[in-house]
């Protein structure tokens, strides 16, 4: 059965990905906003929303942040046709609001049903339009032969003809790309269990070298995060990634000993590609983490340039109790909630002591002063009161260091879009 996501932690994927959109958030269904599984009314929802927005001119789920839009889509009605366009065919509302329902069983259970309805509205219309005005009020007829009512049949009449190819084609014909894969949670097999920060962070680690091969399509950790490690359902967690292969590992560390496990799998009939075993010491976790990276790269047949080889290949810090107090520092920082209502402080100050402490023993180490300038502009515009100009000044001192080491990374480019971004909400507040 596939995963769902709590409703809160939904809400969290959204707001603590700085590049989501806010405008494909409003397009979400109730059923996406709480991370559960997904199907074609999924995309019957969306289409009301586009129809909504054609007739009105407005989105029927509205707010200034993600989560405010997603608690709008899952907890509110979006407000009548009428509102907005005031003679507005009845039949188009029901249609529309059926597309709309907050539980999926009410709404169109298939494209062909929802496409009768859009024919028997565009039919309707059409007529409405030839026949003298003794069949409609003539505020109606005048609607009808504005430009958004001409508009809205030229619409209709579009998606009669390509709902059913789209659903044929997303049901039936389509497949992933071959060179395509999702690194699941890496279990952590050690005895001390509070060492499965360290295996989310060979996890990502990983992740993160193989998505700088341009030919390869990597799945986001924030999309793979809350599946479980080794899952029963291979084929299904795929289909609903859209990839066709999956990676799944296993870290044991113990003093300064570590072994790593990893197998690459065929999803389509759950086959073992490559598989392999690292016994190494703790200081080789880098060659490791590119060795995999690799390894996969070959197995998928994915080309790689030199700038790409020396990219996978490269190693953050040399510092190996850096690079741990790094990891620990991610770990607590996407624990803690960047919702703007509900993030914690708490954790997200302990990360920052952690990111302190990684560039305090290797003050090269350009990803850990990124992360320390992000986690410092999220700190000081969410304080309120507590915010601290101690806060700004280190998120611009890290910042600073991160873009003299490394200024063209993209962990370098992301924490400079998020100071730039705090700033801008600081100021917009301060103005209001």
């Amino acid at each position: 059965m596939p995963l769902t996501t709590p409703r809160e932690e939904a809400l969290l994927l959204v707001e603590t990905n700085l590049g989501s959109i806010l405008g494909t958030v409003r397009y979400m269904s109730p059923e996406q906003a709480r991370g559960a599984p997904v199907d074609k009314r999924t995309d019957i929802w969306s289409l009301g929303v586009v129809l909504y927005e054609v007739v009105t001119g407005h989105v029927p789920f509205t707010g200034d942040t993600p989560r405010e839009v997603m608690s709008a889509i899952l907890e509110r009605e979006p407000p009548p046709l009428t509102n907005y366009v005031a003679h507005a065919p009845a039949e188009l509302q029901q249609i529309i609001g059926k597309t709309l329902r907050k539980d999926r069983g009410h709404r169109y259970h298939s494209a062909h049903e929802l496409l009768e309805a859009l024919k028997g509205l565009r039919h309707k219309l059409e007529v409405e339009s030839e026949l003298q005005p003794a069949t409609a009020t003539p505020s109606r007829l005048h609607w009808i032969r504005s430009p958004k009512g001409v508009v809205l049949i030229l619409l209709i009449a579009a998606l009669a003809l390509a709902l059913p190819f789209y659903w044929h084609r997303n049901l039936s014909t389509s497949s992933p790309p071959e060179k395509s894969i999702a690194v699941l949670p890496f279990e952590n097999r050690s005895e001390d269990k509070t060492n499965a920060y360290f295996a989310e962070g060979v996890q990502d680690e990983i992740l993160t070298r193989l998505s700088k091969i341009a030919d390869l399509k990597v799945i986001s950790r924030t999309s793979t995060q809350h599946y479980k490690s080794a899952p029963e359902n291979l084929p299904e967690i795929a289909r609903q990634l859209g990839v066709a292969h999956i990676l799944e590992g296993s870290v044991q560390k113990s003093g300064d000993a570590l072994r790593v496990n990893v197998q690459l799998i065929k999803a389509s009939n759950d086959s073992h590609l490559w598989a392999d075993t690292f016994d190494r010491k703790l200081a080789d976790i880098f060659s490791v983490e590119s060795e995999v990276a690799k390894a996969i790269a070959d197995q998928l047949q994915a080309k790689l340039s030199g700038q790409e080889e020396q990219a996978i290949s490269a190693k953050p810090t040399d510092n190996v109790e850096a690079y741990d107090a790094y990891l620990r520092g991610l770990a607590f920082d996407g624990r803690s909630t960047s919702s703007y209502a509900n993030y914690s402080p708490d954790l997200l100050g302990q990360a920052a002591g952690f990111f302190e402490r990684a560039v305090q023993l290797d003050p090269n180490f350009a990803l850990a002063w990124a992360r320390l300038c992000r986690v410092n502009a999220h700190l000081y515009f969410s304080g309120g009161l507590q915010s601290t100009s101690a806060q700004r000044d280190t998120a611009k001192r890290a910042l600073d260091n991160a873009q003299k080491l490394e200024p063209d990374s993209p962990e370098t480019l992301l924490a400079l879009g998020y100071y730039q971004y705090w700033g801008l909400r600081l100021s917009i507040l301060g103005a209001a």
